[in-house]
């Protein structure tokens, strides 16, 4: 099953043989196969075929809104991917449905989701915001923020609801706005220290870094890490944008936090910077409050180091030459 062409042949098979098998049934059945379907009951497909969709997640909902243009008003999803649950959210607005369900989980923790109630409450605003959120802190093709889950991350966007509109702007193919930046990059200061002043997340880090002794590796990315960050984050709510559009997203992931080597090999652009180890001979950094002194413990001097923006001197205190 590590073999992709297995995998293919094997849900071919599958596909084939439920639809079949369900020829005498009343119940009207579709069954995906690559990009087109094959129904047990002659039906249109128009809506449903030929899908390029990469993922089931989003692929999901075509078949939800080919049934709503059918004249149901009531469907129900079965699922166990929370990535489903986000996407109805941000559909329900799209799709005029009286009621959507979401049948989540499997056994004890099976749970009925009344989405239309959930979006009805959350707001319109809200659940076309969500797609870019979900994806920013964290999903199947994106990282999450190292040590920041979605609550944390949803208690974030309730203290600074300004954010929203970014959000919103940011779930389309476009390059993000130097003010949609901005307004992100203070939500993801707040992430990481929520009573901090900044708006930069490099002079987060460096605060956190060297004024609270914070371990770099639960410091926020650096502002050019980020970047790359919301760019993935941009492409995959896109997608979960287009999740009624039959149509192929046509992109290239190169401009979008992605790299693909000759060998069409796919890799996150994790940054543009070089690694530290290579870019800085020397990291030191001191503890000195006032003015920096050769008998103190770990200074800069002891090294032959000036000091640094790092130091908690600030870097006011200079090498001086004997």
């Amino acid at each position: 099953m590590a073999v992709n062409e297995n995998k293919t042949e094997l849900f071919n098979l599958i596909a084939e043989t439920l639809a079949e098998d369900f020829h005498k049934d009343e119940t009207a059945m579709v069954v995906t196969k690559e990009k087109n379907v094959l129904p047990n009951k002659a039906m249109p497909l128009t809506n449903l075929q030929p899908c390029f969709k990469e993922e089931a997640d989003d692929r999901i909902f075509l078949h939800v809104n080919d049934m709503v243009k059918s004249g149901h008003e009531r469907v129900t999803v079965i699922t166990v991917d929370t990535d489903v649950v986000v996407i109805a959210l941000y559909a329900f607005w799209d799709l005029q449905i009286k009621e959507l369900y979401i049948e989540f989980g499997v056994g004890k923790s099976k749970q009925w989701i009344p989405i239309h109630e959930i979006a009805a409450e959350l707001g319109e605003e809200v659940c076309r915001a969500l797609l870019f959120w979900y994806s920013l802190s964290g999903c199947d093709t994106v990282s999450q923020f190292q040590g920041k889950g979605k609550k944390t991350g949803w208690q974030t966007w309730k203290r600074f609801p300004e954010v929203t509109e970014a959000f919103i702007n940011c779930s389309s193919l476009n390059e993000p706005t130097c003010s949609d930046l901005k307004l992100i990059e203070r939500f993801v200061v707040l992430l990481y220290d929520r009573s901090s002043s900044c708006s930069d997340v490099n002079e987060c880090r460096r605060q956190l870094f060297v004024k609270q002794a914070r371990a770099i590796d639960i410091c926020p990315p650096t502002q050019d890490a980020l970047v790359e960050h919301i760019r993935r984050a941009v492409l995959q709510a896109s997608i979960w944008v287009k999740c009624l559009d039959i149509t192929q997203l046509d992109v290239d992931i190169n401009n979008w936090g992605w790299s693909v080597d000759s060998s069409g090999n796919i890799s996150p652009k994790m940054t543009t910077l070089p690694k530290a180890s290579k870019a800085c001979r020397e990291l030191k950094r001191c503890n000195c409050k006032k003015e920096c002194s050769i008998a103190s413990q770990y200074t800069c001097k002891m090294f032959s180091l000036p000091c640094t923006d790092l130091c908690k001197c600030d870097g006011s205190c200079y090498l001086k030459e004997d």
